[in-house]
């Protein structure tokens, strides 16, 4: 593996492999699945997004992030799950939490699609987060963790929101879901 900027006319270098990924296995005591996973994250710009003079782009500033990653899927129910990660912490107990979690979790306030950083606050109502934010703060711990709220609408009137929210994804959705790597189409906000 090897880091180019061949329009810059800079020389490629060898770049260290990420580990093997751990796939996800069954946790029993977590009420879930656990998976780690390594990778390497180029924080370069792609071209075109800053502008410096030829033969001045400084690739030292632009890093490579070794990202050591622990993905947690809960099987309970969301409005229990605190516990399940609770168990899960246990399995990788160098974790500091909460500084090392980000919950990723839907938002019935945001349209399907929408993606929005929050970075501490409240639960707004949501009970799978105040199960995350009840945990830790049994532990003693802040409570307060970054969560990436993912966009789902609201029901259509006259739907229950439990049924709403535990259904399946309708397939356009899933379409759309598939296609997101390749073009952001303006779905991401931030607030």
């Amino acid at each position: 593996m090897a880091r180019r900027r061949p329009e810059d006319g800079l020389p490629s270098f060898p770049l260290p492999d990420p580990a093997e990924p751990q796939p996800f296995r069954m946790v029993r005591a977590a009420k879930g699945w656990l998976a780690r996973v390594t990778t390497l994250v180029d924080t370069m710009p792609n071209k075109g997004m800053v502008q410096y003079p030829k033969g001045a782009f400084p690739p030292q500033r632009f890093p490579l992030v070794m990202l050591d990653m622990i993905f947690y899927i809960p099987k309970a129910l969301m409005n229990v799950n605190g516990g399940g990660l609770a168990a899960a912490m246990t399995q990788y107990p160098t974790l500091d939490i909460p500084r090392d979690v980000l919950l990723l979790h839907d938002e019935m306030e945001r349209a399907f699609g929408k993606v929005s950083i929050k970075w501490d606050g409240s639960a707004a109502g949501h009970n799978g987060v105040r199960s995350v934010q009840n945990m830790l703060k049994s532990r003693g711990l802040e409570e307060s963790v970054a969560r990436v709220r993912l966009g789902i609408g609201r029901p259509p009137d006259g739907e229950s929101v439990s049924s709403y929210v535990l259904e399946s994804m309708p397939d356009a959705w899933l379409d759309a879901c598939m296609r997101m790597h390749e073009d952001d189409g303006g779905l991401y906000e931030t607030s």
